[in-house]
């Protein structure tokens, strides 16, 4: 059974950890009470603020994403190393990123869907930049929280938890990212009400996909692969995980559903 991991910070990471949760405090009350750009204009008279508030409220979400990606990269380069995170980083934000441009063109595999630019600038047109960085961060926690669970020393198995993991955790985000944010938004082609929840083939994707990210990201690369399969990996990606979908429940709930 593989040890608990422990809390631990390199230089900047703890200054980091705490603004990432002082952003994720602030993003639910932002998100909670629907405060955005019409806000801001209406009860901010001054224009040198309201220019600068605008401005911040159109790039928090990327940016608090991407201060996600910077830690748990951090954190996990103090055990694997820089050149075994930087690899898996890549893997998986361009695998994934490639495969969600593949989807907003064709809809496969995910589904009939088209993205905004409310979470990152777009790249192509087509895919916001906030998208691999996301599929990093939610990898990054799941192959920890997947550490001690039955037959997580396999490789294989320990991909298989982590991909469950990241589907529960797009399954909480869904709700948030595409009707309180405008991420993204599913069946932009339907004609007459909407299905009120994405396809089924979404989360099927999810699933496969992150199982194939992983073992290519974590499990092929020979020389990384012991490092990734250590016994007590840290805490903090795990940490950063759990934050986020505790402020995507925040969020639904606030939101009513």
């Amino acid at each position: 059974m593989a040890r608990i991991p422990q809390l631990t910070f390199g230089p900047w990471q703890r200054w980091l950890w705490r603004l990432f949760l002082l952003w994720t405090v602030i993003g639910a009350v932002v998100m909670s009470t629907g405060w955005g750009e019409a806000e801001i204009r209406r009860h901010i008279a001054w224009p040198p603020l309201q220019s600068f508030l605008i401005a911040v409220e159109a790039v928090s979400d990327f940016a608090w994403m991407a201060l996600a990606a910077l830690l748990a990269g951090l954190s996990w380069s103090r055990r694997v190393g820089t050149r075994c995170v930087v690899l898996a980083a890549t893997v998986i934000a361009v695998g994934a990123g490639l495969v969600e441009a593949i989807g907003v063109l064709t809809g496969f595999p995910f589904g009939d869907y088209t993205y905004t630019d409310r979470f990152g600038w777009l790249i192509g047109g087509v895919l916001p930049l906030g998208i691999p960085l996301a599929w990093w961060v939610v990898l990054a926690g799941a192959w920890v929280a997947a550490a001690p669970l039955p037959g997580a020393r396999l490789p294989a198995a320990r991909a298989g938890w982590a991909a469950a993991i990241a589907v529960l955790t797009d399954i909480n985000l869904e709700h948030v990212a595409w009707k309180v944010r405008g991420y993204w938004t599913w069946y932009p082609d339907h004609v007459g009400p909407a299905p009120a929840w994405p396809p089924v083939e979404n989360f099927v994707a999810w699933a496969v996909l992150s199982w194939l990210l992983l073992m290519v990201a974590m499990v092929a690369p020979a020389s990384c692969r012991n490092r990734w399969m250590i016994a007590s990996p840290p805490l903090l990606p795990f940490a950063i995980l759990l934050t986020m979908n505790a402020l995507f429940i925040v969020v639904r709930i606030a939101d009513g559903l």
